[in-house]
């Protein structure tokens, strides 16, 4: 009698049984879980469509964030480079202390959309029929403000020599359209230059001289050379002088048709349409 050790052909050969005796327990496992797949199958576009647009939304958020960030930082780049061009030209301040670099880019705008015109460009007759009474417009001038004033009247030391001891009208923003244009606080224009001028009140807000006595009592009107379309008619128009520090200025407020001139700093105007309310409405009412 004689045995023998199954050799590996057996041995590959019952493998090869077993594995396929298994395989077929496998394919009832894999059909019963295929029913388990194609079940979760059908729900699954509903899931897959929900995370699709919440990732489709939150990147669009993303996209739109760096957008502002990218236009926001060559809004800067813009100003910054206004600033060391300004510099760079040595503006004349007139002895008036002109705003920091903090302070412009805080509150300067290299957007605007209202039309600017060069003086010598602009005729009277253009003037009446496209801007007068219609539309606003920045009258440029290729001399800065001796173009249209002698600029040298009107530095802080001249003013302070000749006019010091005459009383002028300050006050804040919403007071001085509450008072109808005019400012409350009296103070000779020495002591508003010197010690007021630069007093800010619990928000920060300083005094702004709002004054239409002072000038038609000067002779500063007889320094200026304006266009004949902008020539001040004495004892029909109020001619005014405003004055104040960075911060300072006047609330939103309605008016007549007026042109207003900067000899020295800088000045920026908010402007709505007569059909849109600026945030927070007007507080009063004026006309110059």
């Amino acid at each position: 009698m004689t045995s023998r050790e199954p050799g590996d052909d057996e041995l590959k050969s019952r493998s090869c049984k077993a594995r396929s005796k298994g395989s077929a327990d496998g394919a009832t496992q894999a059909r019963d879980s295929s029913q388990v797949t194609d079940s979760a199958r059908w729900r699954d576009p509903v899931q897959t469509s929900s995370i699709s647009l919440v990732r489709r939304a939150v990147a669009a958020v993303l996209l739109g964030a760096l957008a502002l960030a990218l236009f926001q930082w060559q809004v800067y780049r813009n100003d910054l480079h206004r600033i060391s061009t300004r510099r760079a030209r040595k503006v004349d301040d007139g002895g008036w202390r002109l705003p920091d670099r903090r302070t412009i880019l805080r509150l300067g705008t290299n957007r605007c959309n209202i039309e600017r015109l060069w003086a010598d460009e602009l005729s009277e007759q253009v003037f009446a029929k496209k801007f007068l009474f219609r539309r606003p417009l920045i009258l440029r001038f290729r001399n800065g403000s001796d173009g249209w004033t002698d600029a040298n009247r009107w530095t802080r030391k001249k003013l302070v020599q000749q006019y010091g001891r005459a009383t002028v009208g300050s006050g804040r923003s919403e007071s001085i359209v509450r008072g109808g244009g005019h400012g409350t606080d009296r103070s000779t224009l020495a002591q508003f230059v010197k010690t007021l001028m630069e007093r800010r009140d619990q928000y920060g807000e300083p005094l702004y001289v709002f004054d239409r006595n002072f000038v038609p009592a000067s002779d500063l009107l007889d320094s200026l050379s304006v266009p004949p379309f902008l020539q001040p008619q004495v004892g029909v128009q109020d001619s005014f002088l405003f004055l104040g520090a960075s911060m300072s200025g006047v609330s939103f407020h309605r008016h007549a048709d007026a042109w207003n001139g900067v000899v020295y700093g800088l000045k920026r105007w908010f402007l709505y349409p007569p059909e849109q309310t600026p945030p927070g409405g007007t507080a009063g009412h004026t006309y110059m």
